[in-house]
């Protein structure tokens, strides 16, 4: 036998509770059409201009920070990541990363061997402004097969070598 819950509760509570409900559906609506979305700000476009002048690759990388970074402006890799993706030998990378640091497009806090780019919120943001205050160390970490052990990397490519025979079997 079933019991039921009774709750005497108000007009205006039952009222409230449903603005409630209605505002946050409202959000999650809000968020999902802002989910691939960064703002640049016209205030920094002179700094970019400059840094265009100075350093070209480093505004190709902070392109890149800006596009694989979460919705709390931080993304993580070693420069080994970033050497590799863009063919860069490590000096070019390293000059960037200094020419980003030294026009403050980001900040930069160390995580073993790997760096954390935190992205100025004053250039660029993915979220709502009103939580460029609130910005929390949730980071998207990115990784390269050449810096995992080789156990790791045996592994990997392993399955993705099975992977692969599955594809063209498949396939014929």
């Amino acid at each position: 036998m079933s019991e039921e819950l009774v709750c005497d509760l108000t007009p205006e509570q039952i009222e409230y509770g449903q603005q409630q409900i209605i505002k946050e559906n409202e959000q999650i609506e809000k968020d999902k059409k802002n989910k691939n979305f960064v703002m640049d700000f016209r205030d920094s476009m002179p700094v970019r201009r400059a840094l265009h002048k100075q350093d070209k690759n480093a505004l190709v990388i902070f392109d890149f920070f800006k596009f694989k970074m979460d919705y709390q402006n931080y993304i993580q890799c070693s420069s080994k990541i970033l050497e590799e993706y863009f063919g860069f030998s490590k000096s070019t990378i390293t000059l960037a990363i200094k020419a980003l640091v030294d026009h403050k497009f980001v900040k930069i806090l160390k995580s073993g061997n790997s760096n954390v780019y935190c992205i100025n919120a004053d250039i660029c943001w993915s979220s709502w402004s009103n939580q460029k205050t609130y910005a929390e160390l949730d980071v998207k970490v990115i990784v390269a097969l050449s810096e995992q052990d080789k156990e790791i990397e045996t592994k990997v490519k392993s399955q993705t070598n099975k992977f692969r025979q599955l594809k063209r079997m498949k396939l014929t």
